[in-house]
């Protein structure tokens, strides 16, 4: 049979033919399958049409299967099996799984994000892993293909209004300065006087490029101006610039957490207003049901809090 044929035919048939083949009773199929006895007879008919074969044939008192109805009651177990499989939801179970989901992000993302969300799936999920790809141009087409799992952004990205989107968390800045730092005793909780910031050096972060960041820019509106001598598209690397040198780093806070003690570094609250901003998690509606995705959005969200 072709299939193109196939959609002629009505698979059900085929749950009876199996119970036929077992039980060689008309009976005994219709009280297995909750039909009535005549049901199970009008199907028997329509299945000897099909396969051109009596199925079962009389015996005395008994049915007896045909050679082809044994035979197509033997090959008929896996391939409903199988057909059963694919309509049935697949459970995901964290503690069995292997797969590997797959998270766009820039610098920022991966050292405020992946240390707590890796944390918690060895603990959850010893068997899964992250990988974790550049936040590039064709991201959201790897949303759309399957290639990408998350995509984590900031509130002032422009997401398409059918992406599915999560809020993780707020964010604010510090200032971080080697413990060494001769502003490193000033109190954390004040912010740090505007003259002793613009009066050492700063590292600054532009992850897509330019000489200028927000501090700037405030800074400009006051006819002020600070000494930069570095630039990075790197969140990661400015901690350790900062752990070496006299530099002021001004940065997210969530970015320079994994930072602190590694580097001996402390935080200090800036001089002037920054405004913080919002990070989220967007995805596919392809992946929206999907079990083990699901999962994977609900531990990254807790990890984060």
């Amino acid at each position: 049979m072709r299939l193109s044929e196939l959609r002629n035919t009505n698979l059900n048939l085929l749950v009876v033919l199996q119970s036929l083949a077992g039980t060689r009773s008309v009976g005994a199929t219709a009280k297995e399958l909750n039909m009535s006895q005549p049901a199970v007879s009008r199907a028997l008919g329509q299945l000897r049409e099909i396969f051109q074969d009596p199925l079962l044939v009389k015996s005395g008192s008994a049915m007896l299967a045909t050679a082809r109805c044994e035979e197509l009651g033997v090959e008929l177990g896996p391939a409903l099996e199988g057909m059963a499989a694919l309509l049935d939801n697949p459970q995901f179970n964290p503690r069995e799984t292997d797969r590997v989901f797959r998270v766009a992000t820039t610098d920022y993302g991966a050292a405020a994000v992946l240390p707590g969300l890796i944390e918690r799936l060895s603990e959850e999920a010893p068997g899964a892993g992250v990988e974790a790809v550049p936040f590039a141009d064709d991201s959201l087409r790897g949303l759309a293909s399957g290639d990408i799992d998350l995509l984590l952004v900031t509130d002032d990205f422009n997401a398409p209004p059918t992406l599915h989107a999560r809020s993780l968390f707020r964010e604010s800045y510090v200032c971080v300065v080697s413990r060494r730092h001769p502003l490193a005793d000033l109190p954390a909780d004040a912010p740090l006087p505007l003259t002793d910031y613009l009066a050492w050096p700063h590292v600054l972060v532009v992850v897509f490029g330019g000489r200028q960041g927000l501090v700037d820019r405030q800074l400009a509106k006051r006819k002020l101006t600070r000494r930069i001598v570095l630039w990075l598209p790197y969140f990661g690397a400015a901690p350790l610039v900062a752990a070496r040198t006299d530099v002021i780093l001004t940065i997210p806070e969530r970015a320079a957490r994994p930072f602190l003690d590694l580097a001996d570094l402390v935080t200090l609250t800036p001089p002037i207003d920054i405004r913080g901003f919002a990070y989220r998690a967007l995805w596919h509606d392809r992946t929206n049901r999907d079990e083990g995705a699901r999962w994977f959005r609900q531990v990254l969200a807790e990890s984060c809090n």
